[in-house]
């Protein structure tokens, strides 16, 4: 399912940027207009899709912290993840 996570985050960023250019392509395509989040349930994205592209973002902007010697507690904050969570990557990284 890591796949399909990583296309919904990038169609999500890609539809958020360009999403008068996504209702006019259903609109050639025969479709009434629609919402951008209809568009994209309709394709198989959701919002649990997205929250776990975005978990997993968050993850990989916490370890390149951690890496970089930012101190844990600011890592938590900026990543909305929780210390315990953060303490868990810090140490998966040190091994």
């Amino acid at each position: 399912m890591g796949k399909r996570r990583n296309l919904g985050a990038y169609l999500d960023v890609m539809a958020r940027q360009n999403a008068l250019a996504v209702q006019e392509v259903y609109k050639m395509g025969g479709r009434k207009a629609m919402t951008l989040k209809t568009a994209m349930e309709e394709v198989g994205y959701n919002d649990e899709l997205r929250a776990e592209g975005m978990a997993e973002e968050a993850v990989k902007i916490a370890r390149n912290c951690i890496e970089q010697g930012i101190p844990l507690k600011t890592v938590a904050t900026v990543t909305k993840l929780s210390p315990r969570k953060v303490r868990e990557l810090a140490a998966e990284t040190r091994r």
